[in-house]
This record gives C-alpha cells, sequence and structure tokens, in this order.
C-alpha cells in the first residue's frame, strides 16, 4: 500500500436522455452541486380517482377540478369529494397534462411530466462537453490500498472516531464510511443501515459483504470528512476529491 498522493483526474458523466439543456460551457470552473445539464420527459400513465375518493366512475366529472388539456403540478389538489366530516382531496404527485376521462372506470389519463438535474459531484473544471456527456477534470488525493469487492462506488466521506458502531446511525445511509477497524458486527449493522462502502486500516472478512478498502494506519485523516470519493476497487485506490 502506498503513500496519499495528490493526481489530476477526470470524472464523465453520461447524460442518458435525449436533447438535454446544457447549462455549462468547455473550461468552465464548476463546484460541487452546481447543475450542469437538465432535461425533461414524458410519459402517459392513468390516475384512478373514482377509486381513490370512493366515488362512482360515472360521477368524476363532478369532483374533477380540471378541464381537458389543462397543466398541474405536483403537489396540486386535482380533485376533490365534500361529505359530513369534511373534504377528501386528490393531491397529484407528479406535474402533467390532463388528456382524458374514462367515466366507465373513474381514472383519468394524463401526460406526467419529470423533470432532472444533472449534478456536478466534484470541484473541477469542465474539459468536454457532449449531447452524451459532461467530462471535468478535477485534484484529488489518492490512497492506494487492499480491496474486498469489486466495481466503481462514489459517494460523501463521513470518517467516525471514537465507538464507531454506536456512532453509526441511519442518518449515513448511502455514505461511505472510514474507520480504524470494521469488525464484524459493524460490517452488519452498515450493510442494514445502506452504506455505500467502508474504508478502514482493518476489517473482518465475511460473505457477501458490503465493499471494503484498506488503508494504513497513517492514511486516515478526519481532513477527508465530507469529501466526495471515488473508489475503484479493481485498480485497488482511492480518489479523494479536493473539495
Amino acid at each position: 500500500m502506498g503513500k496519499t498522493k495528490t493526481t489530476k483526474s477526470y470524472w464523465v458523466l453520461k447524460l442518458n436522455h435525449k436533447h438535454p439543456k446544457i447549462e455549462v460551457s468547455k473550461s468552465d470552473r464548476v463546484k460541487k452541486g452546481d447543475v450542469l445539464a437538465k432535461y425533461h420527459s414524458k410519459k402517459e400513465i392513468e390516475l384512478d380517482v373514482a377509486s381513490a375518493l370512493s366515488i362512482k366512475p360515472k360521477d368524476i366529472d363532478k369532483h374533477l377540478l380540471l378541464a381537458i388539456s389543462s397543466e398541474f403540478s405536483k403537489g396540486e389538489v386535482i380533485a376533490r369529494k365534500e361529505n359530513k366530516s369534511g373534504e377528501e382531496e386528490y393531491i397529484s404527485g407528479v406535474d402533467g397534462k390532463l388528456l382524458g376521462i374514462d367515466r366507465s372506470s373513474g381514472k383519468i389519463k394524463i401526460e406526467a411530466k419529470k423533470h432532472k438535474e444533472i449534478i456536478s459531484p466534484v470541484d473541477g473544471t469542465i474539459e468536454e462537453v457532449d449531447d452524451d456527456k459532461i467530462k471535468i477534470s478535477f485534484d484529488a488525493d489518492v490512497l492506494e490500498g487492499e480491496s474486498i469487492g469489486s466495481g466503481k462506488i462514489w459517494g460523501e466521506l463521513t470518517v467516525l472516531g471514537q465507538d464507531p458502531y454506536s456512532a453509526l446511525n441511519s442518518g449515513f445511509e448511502g455514505k461511505i464510511i472510514m474507520v480504524d477497524k470494521a469488525d464484524l458486527m459493524f460490517i452488519a449493522k452498515a450493510q442494514a443501515l445502506g452504506i455505500k462502502a467502508v474504508i478502514a486500516c482493518r476489517a473482518d472478512e465475511r460473505e457477501d459483504c458490503l465493499p471494503i478498502f484498506l488503508i494504513k494506519n497513517e492514511q486516515m485523516t478526519p481532513d477527508f470528512e465530507g469529501r466526495t470519493v471515488l473508489l475503484d476497487l479493481a485498480q485497488k485506490r482511492i480518489l479523494i476529491c479536493a473539495n
């Protein structure tokens, strides 16, 4: 296992959608969390309003608050039923547009709209922009070690000191955890809580465990807290982004 060193690295973000709206240009400096691209998608779906409000399908027009071709937003009330105890409301879970009403089933057909943003995972410089990808260069500390598992994993790093088993909780879901020692109890708890991977100086091995990366004692430091890391288990190295 080698010592920590700094290197220039690259992160390629795939844009798996036609005609994304690119928000950056080549040579732009970006911060972690900046929006790099946006895209919108549409899909026709049916909503069973009659069943949700316990009304007769033929009466759906009395309760629907929309006209054909009306657009509405996520969180908007699109149907309402009044009764003795008050009102029952049908709240849309998506942005959309009303396409049709089926009075035999009490369902409505809508065009659901989905919006997604591609966010920069690191501070860096835009090196390349295409319709299908954005390439970012960034500086990173490199840790070399031994790995248990395979593939590439990235996430935010949390460093746990004394009694890491007790400190570990559901708030760390989706993160990568760095500890001095990962024993079997810690590994089992981390796996149950949805931790992406563990970086440790020492670790117990078990079958079907989450990815583990082993480093030297002198490579462990609280300075890495909160930084974005990329584990390349096949290459047996970690990139710790300088952000």
